[in-house]
């Protein structure tokens, strides 16, 4: 992997573009800006490998985008685990819902695959290494460098920035504004090494209880993935996410799972929001950073996947010359294709959220199974290459 080891590497270069945040959005536009010939600079706050909450599916949305940028076959050869079937269970009714097409892997393993095939095409990727920005210039903007004590300021044409649900580097920024959803759900997640046989590969579980539903898939080395949405009110409630966890299992109607209250557990902020606006004086917001609504069969990472491909000739715009309408485009690109979809998975949370209204879904879903089928195609039906919105010059 091609990475700077220190600031010093990066302190007298022009950069084109800097990219903070190498999760899947990050790093697969960091790469796709560098094939273009452009110097970019990939900047992630930790270091790989690192676990994340998620789901760990790749969708047919996903897929399709991976696809067509020649990365999926490094995810199949690391582990990726074919998927065929999303289930659900609700105080014992069940759910069944054919999946045509998906790939489930970790994070822990996902991110430095995509990261490596960026430092492959030419990008500069940092590691351990704080990012803060410092204002524009007429040669582009400002960004604060920090790694280990030692602080750098770099210039870049177009920032952008892929930092995850909260990213840090927008605090102290109030023109971008996040709106948080009331009565979001919180995230959290672990890895199960050791799971009972009944949770076999290649199906998407979903337990579905009062405080929240728990996610569940087979991803590499037959290892259980487990990424939950609580309802805060619930998870305070209990003693632990691993507690809240096993109550809705069990509550749904599915075996339980060993050790699942004293594994490792990570957690997110609230769920479901959205910023304000998705750009603004070169800084563009992608991924995560842009906004986010509970998933439930991949839908998260399709989006950002998808948003790589829709933002990336805005940027190539950016960076010969930056115009306020860059900004409107990006937003208005990102409303028609990822604010459609997020709005029905935003609608299917809500009638999760509601026990009422949640019974009577599943009663609906075994009378017309057809029916959600055909939503759940919809939402991770293959991105349309050529679809995508075209920049004037």
């Amino acid at each position: 992997m091609r990475t700077a080891q220190d600031l010093s590497d990066i302190d007298s270069i022009s950069w084109d573009v800097a990219v903070i945040g190498a999760g899947i959005a990050g790093s697969v536009m960091a790469r796709e800006l560098s094939r273009e010939g452009l110097k970019v600079l990939l900047i992630e706050k930790k270091r790989f490998p690192r676990a994340k909450v998620c789901g760990a599916c790749l969708n047919g949305l996903a897929l399709s985008v991976l696809d067509h940028l020649g990365l999926t076959d490094r995810i199949r050869a690391a582990g990726g685990v074919p998927l065929h079937s999303f289930f659900s269970r609700q105080s014992g009714r069940k759910l069944n819902v054919p999946v045509h097409e998906g790939l489930a892997i970790s994070r822990t393993v996902l991110d430095p695959i995509l990261a490596e095939a960026a430092s492959e095409s030419g990008v500069r990727f940092m590691q351990e290494t704080t990012a803060s920005l410092n204002g524009t210039t007429e040669n582009g903007c400002r960004v604060n460098l920090e790694q280990h004590g030692e602080k750098i300021v770099i210039t870049a044409k177009a920032v952008i920035v892929a930092a995850g649900l909260a990213p840090a580097i927008l605090s102290n920024h109030k023109e971008f504004s996040l709106e948080i959803q009331p009565n979001s759900k919180i995230g959290a997640g672990c890895i199960i090494e050791n799971a009972p046989k009944s949770y076999g590969p290649g199906v998407i579980y979903m337990a579905v209880g009062k405080g929240g539903y728990v996610g569940m898939v087979r991803v590499e080395e037959n290892h259980l993935d487990i990424a939950s949405a609580f309802d805060a009110s619930f998870l305070k409630q209990q003693e632990s996410p691993g507690q809240a966890a096993r109550s809705i299992l069990q509550e749904s109607g599915f075996e339980a799972i060993p050790g699942i209250e004293n594994a490792k557990w990570l957690g997110t902020p609230a769920l479901t929001r959205r910023s304000d606006p998705l750009a603004m004086d070169r800084v563009f917001l992608l991924g995560d950073s842009a906004g986010y609504v509970e998933p439930f069969t991949g839908e998260g990472m399709g989006w950002a996947l998808a948003s790589v491909i829709l933002l990336k000739p805005i940027v190539l715009k950016a960076v010969a010359g930056w115009r306020t309408e860059y900004g409107l485009e990006w937003k208005a690109a990102y409303d028609d294709f990822v604010g459609n979809r997020q709005r029905l998975c935003k609608l299917l949370a809500r009638s999760l959220a509601r026990p009422i209204i949640s019974t009577i879904a599943f009663r609906c879903a075994g009378i017309v199974p057809g029916l959600t089928g055909r939503m759940v195609s919809f939402i991770n039906a293959p991105f349309e290459f050529g679809s995508e919105r075209v920049v004037k010059s």
